[in-house]
């Protein structure tokens, strides 16, 4: 007689041994992979993980989907809550993309001819396709702040106030926490402050904040904006992708905002009736969607989901916070580095080098992205007939397909050519001394 299967109390803390039996190997890293910024390095434990899960999910899809899932995601949540400082688990959303959750906050806004939109010139590049298209579709202005080159968070922020003040149909405040291209440490809880004062929603962009900031600075509670966007896969080493989006509707109703938003009120029980005390309100489109949290409210359906990559958050983000203090040494080590290797290697100047570099410091703190220019006036004679658009085309395939070296390469006001160099462990600063090398050459 063959024995009964395991139930699902033994299934749970099997997989709890098995997690906690992995070690806690940091991530490998290429010399020539400079873009951890983009995508993130997951740690090796990340991927065995994952396939474990996976496994489990086939071996017993029911009890995995039913059972075993929502209670591994309520820990997710319960570990992600208290690393960001979020004192209502309510109000955190899983996300698959961050992209679409900004796209959701934006569209389910019911803007006016008048509306006027304000966010700085550093926004992501699909923020920017979002914004112009509401643009064209729903005659909304936006307002762009100009970022200037050694800027510092006191000027951020008073670029902001102004347009703030001088703007009386301000619908809506949009910045990153930390930005991509360039990398800059935005004033996130001043400007979040300014803009309650003057009941104006803010959507604050936190998607390079986890595992780049130690956790000592990290604090959504704190900063105080309606809605606050995040991933994990970029600097906490889970996989790809994982995200949150945080939805502060007590804000919104003290703005008397809320009524400017399609919220739907999500019941967790559909045979009970909605009340303050057992209802959640999420966007309108979001449902059934994108939104992971879901399972934990009784929509089943395994067949289109996966939920792996946040089930992973919790022994990521232990290792994060055990590993904070030194990752902010490495960084701090890489950044004066990488700064040496490009000044010495492009004959720049301190001031030329650090072009983007001088904000961190007001926080003190190390971002493990640096933002640096290239020696544009040489790479114009060395692509005749070319400008800094097509040179910006050329130069990602090249640097790929001739000399191994993945980087992103930008273009600053369009004037200057530039990189973002990512840490992703101690063979970047051998990766950076083959990318000067290598546009060295091509000069």
């Amino acid at each position: 007689m063959s024995s009964p299967p395991p139930t699902t109390s033994t299934i749970l803390a099997n997989y709890y041994a098995y997690e906690s039996s992995l070690p806690l190997t940091p991530p490998s890293s290429s010399p020539t992979y400079l873009n951890t910024g983009a995508f993130g390095v997951p740690y090796p434990s990340s991927f065995l993980l994952n396939t474990h899960l996976i496994q489990l999910g086939y071996e017993q899809p029911m009890v995995y989907h039913r059972s075993l899932v929502p209670e591994l995601l309520k820990r997710s949540k319960k570990s992600a809550c208290e690393y960001l400082k979020i004192s209502n688990p309510e109000s955190l959303n899983f996300v698959c993309s961050v992209s679409s959750a900004i796209f959701r906050v934006l569209e389910n806004f019911k803007w006016m001819d008048t509306s006027v939109v304000i966010t700085s010139d550093c926004v992501y590049h699909s923020i920017k396709d979002c914004l112009s298209y509401l643009v064209t579709s729903k005659k909304i202005r936006w307002i762009q702040i100009t970022t200037n080159y050694n800027t510092n968070t006191d000027e951020i922020y008073e670029k902001f106030e102004k347009e703030i003040r001088r703007n009386d149909k301000v619908d809506m405040v949009l910045f990153d926490h930390v930005s991509s291209k360039p990398s800059i440490l935005f004033p996130a809880k001043r400007i979040c402050s300014l803009c309650k004062t003057m009941k104006i929603p803010t959507l604050v962009d936190g998607a390079h904040v986890p595992g780049s900031l130690p956790s000592s600075l990290i604090d959504i509670d704190d900063v105080g904006a309606c809605f606050y966007v995040l991933t994990f896969h970029k600097w906490c080493h889970t996989i790809r992708s994982a995200g949150g989006l945080v939805v502060n509707k007590d804000l919104l109703r003290d703005i008397n905002k809320i009524d400017l938003f399609y919220l739907t009120r999500i019941i967790p029980n559909s045979s009970s009736t909605a009340t303050p005390a057992n209802s959640v309100y999420y966007l309108e489109s979001s449902q059934p969607g994108y939104l992971t949290d879901y399972i934990t409210r009784g929509i089943y359906d395994e067949s289109t989901r996966s939920y792996e990559n946040f089930i992973l958050l919790t022994p990521c983000l232990l290792r994060v916070v055990a590993t904070e203090d030194a990752f902010q040494k490495e960084v701090k080590v890489f950044r004066e580095e990488v700064f040496r290797i490009w000044k010495e290697g492009f004959n720049m100047n301190d001031l030329e080098v650090k072009v983007f570099g001088g904000v961190t410091t007001d926080f003190d703190v190390a971002l493990p992205m640096v933002s640096l220019l290239l020696p544009t006036e040489r790479l114009l004679t060395a692509f005749p007939g070319e400008d800094v658009n097509s040179i910006k085309k050329l130069l990602t395939p090249k640097l790929w397909e001739e000399y191994g070296i993945e980087v992103p390469v930008f273009v600053w006001k369009e004037e200057r050519l530039a990189v973002r160099i990512s840490y992703g462990g101690p063979n970047v600063v051998q990766g950076v001394e083959m990318l000067v090398a290598a546009v060295n050459k091509m000069c």
